[in-house]
């Protein structure tokens, strides 16, 4: 029964040893880029954004512009001009800001109404 364990403790490791490197490699393919276009897209122009760049820096700012190969990024506060990025230069793309207030007061339905 040990033995068992043993073998069904190691082969789970395994898997999720192999996920990982699987998600890793995928980062840093071609696909991992076309992921990150598929962000920019659905966010997009004027979206407050996160980037981690494959060269490890850290920036936050906004999407100017989007192109197929790339999109244009500011970042207020350290340039004054927009960036351009590749989309195979970023490791990781996350919104900003991650909560969004309603500027008027909510319709309330009752039911039957919608």
């Amino acid at each position: 029964m040990k033995k068992w364990r043993r073998l069904m403790a190691t082969s789970l490791v395994g898997c999720l040893l192999n996920v990982t490197v699987a998600d890793l490699a995928m980062a840093q393919t071609p696909a991992g880029s076309i992921v990150i276009k598929q962000q920019v897209n659905q966010l997009g122009v004027g979206a407050n954004v996160k980037l981690k760049l494959t060269a490890g820096e850290k920036l936050q700012g906004f999407i100017e512009q989007i192109d197929e190969e790339a999109f244009l990024f500011f970042a207020s506060e350290q340039e004054s001009s927009p960036r351009r990025v590749a989309y195979d230069q970023v490791a990781e793309l996350r919104l900003a800001n991650l909560t969004y207030k309603a500027s008027t007061q909510p319709i309330l339905l009752r039911p039957g109404e919608w």
